[in-house]
């Protein structure tokens, strides 16, 4: 089991290794591969929920434009709706991406993430699901 925030959940980064970690061909032990599909799948639940949390968060207090997305500049964030406090907006949506869940599953090693050829910067962002590195 590992804990994890929403902002490290949704982030492309640890999206991306997950994904390299579950497509990879070359575990040579089938229960490993098994377990990294097992954690996939339950990562993949958290995100949808994790999506489903935000849109209802953020649906009433962003702006959209007239594709139905919502409107960010990128260097003032996120347009609020007209008579929506922006600073208490901001500070719900940033509590939101603080939000922990918890992801049951049996942590990995690098032994186990190393077939998936994971860059550094993708091995960080897997952090909380590889058992730490004073352990080993």
């Amino acid at each position: 089991m590992f804990k994890v925030n929403y902002l490290d959940l949704r982030s492309n980064t640890f999206r991306v290794a997950v994904g390299k970690l579950a497509n990879c061909q070359q575990y040579k032990d089938v229960k490993l591969g098994f377990r990294i599909g097992k954690l996939a799948k339950s990562i993949d639940a958290e995100l949808q929920k994790s999506q489903k949390e935000w849109l209802e968060l953020a649906t009433p207090l962003v702006a959209k434009n007239e594709k139905g997305d919502f409107i960010v500049d990128a260097v003032k964030g996120f347009t609020f709706i007209d008579g929506i406090e922006a600073a208490q907006a901001q500070k719900a949506l940033e509590d939101f991406t603080k939000k922990e869940t918890i992801i049951e599953c049996q942590k990995l090693t690098l032994k186990d993430v190393e077939p998936a050829g994971l860059s550094p910067v993708e091995l960080m962002s897997l952090e909380p699901l590889l058992i730490s590195l004073e352990s080993l």
